[in-house]
């Protein structure tokens, strides 16, 4: 075992001097490979100088085996995955150039921020809302539309208060009730519609956004409306305020959630029965709307 020692150290000595000589010569040949622009070729050069420098210090410290690893490195094996990139010299840039550069920054900087808060935005939004119309003793089923718009003030980033205005609601309803004959003293089905008319409504607003185009949104609407019963014996219309809380959750411009409309309202001509049938005679007509809201803000 000292007999090889022995023999790979007098070797390595052996080769120093000339990895020694050839090290001095590395500088040059960098430097030329620099100013001719081959920068893969100077950063392979440099690499090598690096592995003989290290060969010459583990000799130094009578590590032999670790100098003889690095000579078969330096003679054949992969010096090294990752080369270090030598890049010509750069001018110092313009002041157009900074001033160009800030500006990109800015723009940048406001994209990813109006990204962000496409839920705080103000906005057009349309919906389509499904559920049922409760009066005062039955429930009908059906269907209204709603255009309005929404407007938020205030700088935070994730909450804003706003006001919101409805331009229309208009909605269609079914159902039936029994109704009674006074001549024969008998019941009859009538199946009836409504219509449900809100000109214009206007309220308060509010958006949470808990992260990128997710958010809630909660509003609490006030308007004057119209509703309407028809149908084969009997007719109504009745005129009051309907208040009309919601709430949605928000994913980017579409909107999902809970709507609830509800008011006391007055009629100017009780019911008008037909033909000889009579059901309880109402002047005020107490009505409920439950439906699930589905729409988008543009």
């Amino acid at each position: 075992m000292k007999l090889r020692i022995l023999l790979v150290a007098l070797f390595l000595l052996g080769t120093i001097n000339i990895a020694q000589a050839q090290v001095s010569g590395y500088d040059a040949k960098i430097k030329a490979a620099v100013e001719a622009g081959d920068y893969d070729k100077a950063a392979e050069l440099k690499e090598k100088k690096a592995i003989k420098i290290k060969i010459d210090a583990a000799v130094e410290a009578g590590d032999y085996d670790k100098a003889s690893q690095l000579k078969q490195q330096l003679n054949g094996e992969a010096v090294s995955k990752t080369k270090p990139v030598i890049t010509a010299p750069k001018e110092a840039p313009s002041v157009e150039q900074k001033s160009a550069t800030v500006v990109n920054k800015i723009e940048s900087e406001k994209t990813i921020k109006e990204r962000r808060s496409r839920l705080l935005k103000n906005g057009l939004n349309i919906e389509l809302l499904i559920g049922s119309l409760r009066d005062n003793y039955s429930r009908n089923f059906g269907a209204s539309f709603r255009i309005g718009t929404t407007w938020y003030f205030g700088s935070s980033k994730i909450w804003k208060p706003g006001v919101r205005l409805n331009f229309i609601r208009f909605g269609a309803y079914k159902g039936s009730d029994m109704l009674y004959n006074i001549d024969d003293g008998e019941y009859i089905l009538d199946e009836y519609s409504w219509v449900l008319i809100t000109p214009a409504s206007v309220g308060f607003a509010n958006v949470i956004e808990f992260g990128k185009n997710i958010g809630l949104e909660a509003n609490l609407n006030f308007g004057a409306s119209l509703i309407g019963k028809n149908s084969d014996y009997t007719g109504s219309t009745y005129f009051g305020v309907l208040i009309n809380p919601e709430i949605k959750f928000r994913l980017g411009v579409l909107a999902v959630g809970l709507d609830y409309t509800f008011g006391r309202l007055r009629s100017s001509n009780n019911e008008d029965y037909r033909e000889g049938y009579q059901y309880l005679v109402r002047d005020r007509l107490y009505t409920n709307i439950l439906s699930l809201s589905i729409g988008a803000k543009f």
